[in-house]
């Protein structure tokens, strides 16, 4: 029989790097949700797509956000009839090496493995591995969130 605690231990997130490191993915995908929504918003507002959905769910260790643009039916004067325009999705999975509890565990190191497809450009597919520290991963927060705003900074909306 296990005796109840009689108080409570002082435990925080940076008591495990592991959740850390969830946490800065986490807040990567939210900070990057709101700047993708503005991209695909102002889209909207300028008739280049009629609408799109977002979505963020968790994957592996870390999560995925998923936006697609609903495909948009035009008018082709040249033809005279009515043609579907196709657009891609745009993907971005940012996770935590599968193996890092061990990493931290042995090195106190890993890495964090950014992915982005669907952004158009010279580099419409992107896979990135990034550092990280059990100790510092407020400084993969950072290198991160500059990677991929320098990727939207240059989005450009795939469609065919």
């Amino acid at each position: 029989m296990i005796k109840e605690a009689k108080e409570e231990s002082n435990v925080s997130l940076n008591d495990f790097p592991v959740l850390k490191t969830q946490d800065v993915c986490k807040n990567l995908i939210l900070d990057s949700a709101k700047k993708i929504k503005g991209i695909y918003d102002n889209l909207v507002k300028n008739n280049e797509i009629d609408s799109y959905e977002l979505e963020v769910n968790p994957y592996n260790l870390g999560y995925n956000l998923q936006v697609t643009p609903k495909n948009k039916k035009i008018f082709d004067k040249e033809k005279k009839r009515e043609r579907t325009i196709y657009f891609d999705s745009l993907s971005l999975s940012i996770e935590p090496d599968i193996f890092i509890n061990k990493d931290f565990a042995k090195e106190g190191e890993s890495k964090i493995n950014l992915y982005i497809s669907g952004i158009g450009g010279t580099n419409n597919t992107v896979h990135k591995t990034i550092p990280v520290s059990k100790n510092k991963t407020d400084d993969a927060y950072n290198t991160i969130k500059k990677e991929i705003e320098s990727y939207l900074n240059d989005f450009k909306l795939v469609s065919y």
